[in-house]
């Protein structure tokens, strides 16, 4: 958006979309902001109107800056699944 400085446009939101192998059939995959899994958590769920892949946002889990430096550091998550055939992240952002 021309005019705006940096990280001045904010994400609203952060979506995950995650495909399992055939055989899978875990129904749910936590994601955390710590490693060792005690952070704050959101989850994805296996939502069969989109052909059974797994999805879930941030809710919990804070959104980061649109623009990553010094002070806005990257996202860093982890789950506790990781038979994941394939993962997206779809960003939205605006005012």
């Amino acid at each position: 958006m021309a005019g705006k400085a940096p990280g001045a446009v904010k994400l609203t939101g952060v979506e995950f979309f995650a495909e399992l192998p055939p055989n899978d059939s875990t129904p749910t995959i936590n994601i955390n902001d710590k490693s060792d899994l005690t952070g704050n958590n959101d989850t994805m769920a296996k939502n069969p109107a989109m052909g059974n892949l797994l999805a879930g946002s941030l809710n919990k889990i804070a959104k980061p800056a649109a623009v990553s430096d010094s002070t806005h550091p990257p996202l860093t998550l982890y789950f506790d699944h990781n038979n994941m055939q394939d993962l997206w992240m779809a960003l939205t952002w605006g005012r």
